[in-house]
């Protein structure tokens, strides 16, 4: 299945999103919402909630940002999306996107073990970072998907480095809200505003990162369009 292409007329991608966010806030609340017990775990879990979020939200996350993207791409197209549907979407492909995501994660991790694979961890990151977007959109191998990323990516370092920049600018208040918690600096209470914060902010990394792989995908369609 292909997903529709980007409009001619490009606003910013944060506009883009943040204007897809207000026209369906319930759906891509709803795909976040899955989350929610993995999120909250620590509230009433102590220490094991950490563990529960780490061995089982870990594998939840993936198949909520996969439902994410095919939602985001969906409403770019200009259709209402559903949440029931992205997961049915997403879940008829899990075998592509946990191999997608584990090669990512994986190769990515390995190479940055050692000082002097950190630069190669950052090249391949960026190179790959593409990758689930080929899967769930274009129906790709794990191998199609990569290639087509590299294919993407090339000569687009600086806008890759924006978005990054722009995501970890997004995700700094509720870092330091979590930091404060961590070091005993706010009350408990503080970690419900962060579950509200996480939630809230869980559709913009796979919401902006779908937006720009579109984007990139029209560019290379006019850019090898006859005339």
């Amino acid at each position: 299945m292909t997903m529709s292409v980007v409009p001619a007329e490009r606003p910013g991608l944060l506009r883009r999103f943040l204007a897809l966010y207000a026209a369906y806030p319930r759906p891509l609340l709803a795909i976040a919402l899955v989350y929610l017990p993995f999120a909250a775990a620590p509230l009433f879990l102590g220490e094991d909630g950490w563990v529960l979020i780490g061995w089982v939200g870990t594998l939840v996350v993936f198949f909520v940002h996969a439902a994410m993207i095919h939602a985001t791409a969906v409403a770019e197209g200009g259709e209402k999306p559903v949440p029931r549907e992205s997961y049915r979407y997403v879940l008829d492909r899990w075998r592509s996107i946990i191999s997608v995501e584990a090669r990512y994660a994986g190769a990515v991790t390995l190479l940055a073990l050692t000082i002097i694979g950190i630069p190669f961890a950052i090249r391949l990151g960026f190179r790959w970072i593409f990758g689930v977007q080929g899967v769930i959109l274009e129906d790709l191998s794990p191998k199609e998907a990569f290639g087509e990323s590299i294919r993407l990516v090339q000569g687009k370092w600086r806008r890759i480095l924006g978005i990054f920049l722009l995501m970890t600018l997004l995700a700094l208040p509720n870092t330091i809200i979590s930091l404060a918690i961590t070091f005993g600096a706010l009350d408990d209470i503080w970690r419900a505003a962060t579950l509200a914060l996480t939630l809230a902010l869980m559709p913009v990394a796979p919401g902006l990162w779908t937006l720009a792989y579109l984007q990139l995908r029209e560019e290379k369609v006019e850019a090898v369009a006859p005339g």
